[in-house]
């Protein structure tokens, strides 16, 4: 490749990378609604967290929701954006786009990965 296409692609990037940032920051409140009028209960809350490619029967049993309100919900979820299929068939599991707690929105009965990290690197057990 030479110069002058590599440092097209350079600036490419680096403009595409600008771009990125902007977006990310511009739509924090609107992803942050989103999650907030979707997830309006604790089991879907619960759900939502634990669609981590998990089955629907294993999102289930976390989140107190029956099989096929997992099931429906991860439709509903994938028509408005946050979740995504995983696994052998597509639509079989989903996985959640986005984290709660990166949106301020705490999951009951779910601790805080940096709040358990930080219990454990200071000596104590998480949750105690």
């Amino acid at each position: 490749m030479s110069d002058i296409a590599t440092t097209k692609d350079d600036r490419m990037v680096e403009v595409l990378t600008e771009i990125l940032k902007w977006i990310k920051v511009t739509s924090i409140p609107n992803v942050r609604k989103l999650l907030e009028d979707t997830l309006d209960t604790d089991k879907a809350k619960l759900a939502f967290h634990y669609s981590d490619g998990r089955s629907s029967r294993e999102v289930s049993k976390v989140s107190g929701y029956t099989h096929s309100t997992v099931t429906s919900s991860w439709k509903k979820w994938f028509r408005i954006g946050i979740v995504e299929p995983v696994g052998v068939q597509r639509g079989d599991r989903y996985k959640k786009l986005f984290a709660l707690e990166d949106f301020g929105i705490k999951v009951s009965g779910v601790e805080s990965e940096a709040t358990s990290e930080a219990e454990v690197q200071a000596g104590g057990e998480p949750g105690q």
